[in-house]
């Protein structure tokens, strides 16, 4: 079965389940985060877990919304959590949260203008403290850029943000997941000058760039993770046609904004398999050996 490269299995009702389940199905989950609090929240619920992988997120909307000095706590936090990590310790929930009510606060909504899931769990009601070194290479994501509507409104915060965080990743190596809706070109840019581009792989999660934007990522080496978004639009559809086969991903970005956002295990399973049949009716041939065998370069060979 195809691993999910985007689930914010933190926020979803049976986000352990679900990774349990992928575990049973041969298969991993990347699983995402928007802020340093749904991370810790993440990595505990997910302890002793094969099934999934956290990462260490911080979510353009949730920048977009917290102005300049919540952006410091948040980044102050974001770069504690990874640079523990790289060493080979645990951060404790105090390195990863700080007193606040903003939408970054550790139960609050996941990224900004999400409802809360009610079901979801929360932060400290996990089975336990995870091994800093249980989940191998360092892993980051949700992080990026979106300067679509009134988010650009935020532009210039965003970018000193995202420049940071690749600093930080560019040092620490592994997978980046990136959000970069609106401002794919700068995103780019930014991995390049960064080294994050060299020091780690980047996954374009929901990429809807040009014709430019999309040959200088495949110029910098990126995959793509393909949703029922993209598979539902013709943009989508032509991206998923072209895009060299060796670069794509499978994604369901569930994140229990909706019912039928927060699956249980047997219908992500179900959202996977019809990702999976777009694909390959999109390109005409199966795609579903070549995608397992690119999760597992990115996630089990580095």
């Amino acid at each position: 079965m195809v691993g999910d490269a985007h689930i914010h299995l933190a926020a979803l009702s049976e986000g352990r389940a679900i990774a349990e389940h992928a575990a049973a199905r041969g298969c991993r989950v990347l699983a995402v985060s928007c802020t340093p609090a749904e991370y810790e929240r993440s990595t505990a619920m997910l302890s002793g877990c094969a099934g999934a992988l956290p990462a260490l997120g911080l979510h353009p909307w949730v920048i977009a919304r917290a102005g300049e000095e919540e952006a410091e706590l948040l980044l102050d936090a974001f770069e504690r959590c990874a640079r523990m990590r790289a060493r080979g310790q645990a951060p404790s929930r105090e390195d990863m949260t700080y007193v606040g009510t903003g939408p970054a606060d550790a139960n609050a909504a996941t990224c900004g203008d999400r409802p809360r899931n009610p079901h979801a769990p929360r932060v400290g009601t996990g089975p336990g403290r995870h091994s800093c070194l249980e989940w191998g290479q360092a892993l980051f994501g949700e992080v990026g850029l979106d300067f679509h509507g009134s988010f650009a409104e935020s532009r210039a915060l965003q970018k000193r943000v995202f420049e940071h965080v690749c600093a930080v990743a560019s040092e620490c190596g592994g997978v980046i997941s990136l959000h970069t809706r609106g401002a794919e070109e700068e995103a780019l840019r930014i991995l390049a000058e960064s080294g994050a581009a060299d020091a780690c792989t980047c996954i374009l999660h929901g990429f809807c760039g040009g014709g430019a934007p999309l040959a200088r990522a495949l110029e910098l080496g990126c995959l793509f993770s393909l949703g029922p978004r993209q598979m539902a639009t013709r943009r989508g559809r032509a991206y998923a046609a072209q895009l060299p086969a060796e670069r794509i991903l499978i994604e369901t970005d569930a994140d229990g904004s909706v019912p039928q956002r927060d699956p249980s295990p047997e219908l992500w399973e179900c959202q996977i398999e019809e990702l999976v049949q777009n694909l390959n009716r999109i390109r005409m041939k199966s795609e579903q050996d070549q995608v397992e065998e690119n999760w597992r370069r990115v996630f089990e060979d580095g």
